[in-house]
């Protein structure tokens, strides 16, 4: 823990609809890939935080899992509940011009806590009549009364350090919680564990990835951790799903080991060997 009277630190938590851009957001906002990131729903299973640090000011941020029409609220009131003092901010992420029962119930829980909100309206990239906006704003403030508001495209990085130095300039005079190397709460387990799975999300389709249950076999460090072999096993139910995760000739699953060996190798900028196998349970 860091002690400097000239210390900023914040903690912010960003909510909103599945598939909305959360995780891309956060991976943008500490321009660093720790979030997975999928067209398809419930990507994000847990929280995930991520840290942004420059020089005397680091932000704390949390990705929560998407919101869909069948969501229990529980675990999203038990979070603001555990952590009422705690957050700084609420990023509320809003799907272009979309907003209908599952905004309606989020902001039910955000405004018993207080806590300021930021609107952030995403995908501006994806709006051609950009006249639409302006309504849409003011339908918003109709709605809830928030702090600022920032329209963005997360995925083409427009306008998104805008919100960091929003934020910066706010933050209160107060010691910083995390080391300044450190980008995330998860261990390099969870995480080698994370890209497997987005991998598998890129490849398989319908209800497949949700099915596996990934396993870390084994990782071995060679020549003085310059190389590093990394051993999965993918778990399934049926051997059908089994098949398919396979695919003809093996195709499908060197597929997806070579991607999240790729990835890997980016993420830890260290060359990576990576074995996925496919059993069943």
């Amino acid at each position: 823990m860091v002690h400097n009277k000239c210390m900023y630190y914040g903690r912010i938590v960003i909510i909103g609809r599945t598939n909305v851009g959360k995780s891309t957001l956060i991976n943008q906002l500490i321009n660093k890939k720790i979030s997975i990131v999928s067209h398809k729903i419930n990507t994000t299973r847990s929280n995930i935080i991520g840290i942004y640090h420059k020089h005397n000011y680091q932000i704390e941020y949390t990705d929560t899992p998407g919101i869909t029409y069948t969501t229990n609220y529980k675990y999203l009131i038990q979070l603001f509940k555990n952590n009422k003092n705690n957050f700084n901010y609420v990023l509320l992420m809003l799907d272009r011009d979309k907003w209908d029962s599952i905004e309606d119930n989020i902001i039910k829980i955000t405004c018993n806590t207080n806590i300021p909100t930021i609107i952030i309206i995403n995908k501006i990239d994806l709006i051609n009549h950009k006249k639409i906006l302006l309504p849409y704003i003011r339908y918003i403030q109709h709605k809830i009364s928030f702090t600022e508001i920032f329209i963005i495209s997360a995925k083409k990085f427009l306008y998104v350090s805008h919100i960091n130095h929003f934020l910066c300039n706010n933050l209160p005079n107060k010691e910083h919680f995390y080391p300044y190397h450190t980008i995330t709460n998860q261990n390099n387990v969870s995480i080698i564990i994370e890209i497997i799975r987005e991998s598998l999300l890129f490849y398989l389709h319908k209800e497949i990835p949700y099915k596996i249950n990934i396993y870390l076999n084994d990782i071995i460090n060679i020549n003085k951790n310059i190389f590093q072999k990394i051993t999965a096993i993918l778990f399934i139910q049926t051997n059908t799903h089994k098949k398919i995760i396979i695919g003809h000739h093996g195709q499908k699953i060197k597929s997806i080991t070579l991607r999240t060996q790729n990835n890997i190798c980016m993420y830890f900028d260290k060359k990576v060997i990576v074995n996925l196998y496919v059993k069943q349970k």
